[in-house]
């Protein structure tokens, strides 16, 4: 709860740079409204669904690292600050979530 917390300020902390730089931030919301719903399917299967959980969200983590490091390297200084700050965050809650897969 707490990292889903912190992605939801995380992405109100980016909203006025994707708009600075004409990005539409419904996208990401689209994604994650999905991400979030097969997670919800996932805690209801009959087999071991805390491990599903938990893998799914190892998973996005993997994917969200991934797309701050190509966010690094386009985004200009002002915005790259931020980018570092919350790549920070994302590389913890990586750690914390792979030592319990």
């Amino acid at each position: 709860m707490r990292v889903a917390e912190q992605r939801r300020k995380f992405a109100a902390g980016q909203l006025p740079h994707v708009q600075r730089f004409g990005g539409d931030a419904s996208d990401g919301t689209t994604v994650a409204a999905l991400h979030r719903a097969w997670m919800h399917l996932r805690a209801h299967t009959p087999k071991n669904p805390d491990r599903a959980v938990v893998n799914e969200i190892a998973r996005g983590e993997r994917v969200a690292r991934a797309a701050y490091d190509v966010a690094h390297q386009r985004v200009p200084p002002d915005t790259r600050t931020l980018i570092e700050t919350h790549e920070l965050g994302i590389r913890v809650a990586d750690r914390l979530v792979a030592a319990t897969v």
